[in-house]
C-alpha cells in the first residue's frame, strides 16, 4: 500500500461526525481525498459528511451519488419498487 493511501485514511479518520473507525481493504491505493478501497461511515446528526470522493470513481467503477427529496419514513414501501427500477435504467455488470 503506498504511502499516499496512509496520509488518505489518515485525514478521512479526522473527518467530522465519524462513526467508529477508518477502514482501507487490502487492495486500497490513493484516490480523490479517500482512498480508494477506503470504508468509514459519518453521523449527519454529528456533524458528519456524505463524500462522493469515497465511493471509487477513479477507473469508473459505476457508483455515483444521489441525492433525492424522498422521505425514508415516507417512502419505505416503495423502497423494493425503486432499487428494482434504478437496477432497470442504470447500466451495471461486464459488458454492460
Amino acid at each position: 500500500m503506498d504511502e499516499g493511501v496512509i496520509d488518505q485514511l489518515t485525514n478521512v479518520a479526522q473527518l467530522p461526525g465519524l462513526v467508529g473507525y477508518a477502514l482501507a481493504m487490502p487492495d486500497a491505493h490513493w484516490g480523490y481525498g479517500c482512498p480508494i478501497g477506503g470504508v468509514f461511515a459519518t453521523d449527519p446528526k454529528q456533524g458528519g459528511v456524505i463524500s462522493p470522493g469515497s465511493v471509487g470513481f477513479d477507473i469508473n467503477c459505476g457508483v455515483r451519488l444521489l441525492t433525492t427529496n424522498l422521505n425514508e419514513k415516507e417512502d419505505k414501501s416503495q423502497t423494493t419498487k425503486l432499487i428494482d427500477l434504478l437496477y432497470s435504467r442504470v447500466p451495471s455488470g461486464v459488458g454492460q
